[in-house]
């Protein structure tokens, strides 16, 4: 996992197993640190995605 993960993703999450693989993304099982409810994180390559993807994605996440 890079820096950057590890920096959004601390204080919130404890990151466990990967559970799924693809081109561009992995998905990690984890546990919300302070609900304890089992969540699955999917963490993207940006460095993979092209940049329509990119945008795509973060359209996305800026609708939520």
């Amino acid at each position: 996992m890079k820096l950057d993960e590890m920096q959004v993703l601390k204080g919130l999450y404890e990151l466990h197993e990967t559970i799924g693989r693809g081109g561009f993304a992995k998905v990690k099982r984890a546990t919300h640190l302070l609900t304890r409810e089992l969540v699955a994180i999917k963490i993207l390559d940006k460095e993979k995605l092209g940049v329509s993807s990119v945008l795509y994605f973060n359209d996305k996440i800026a609708a939520r």
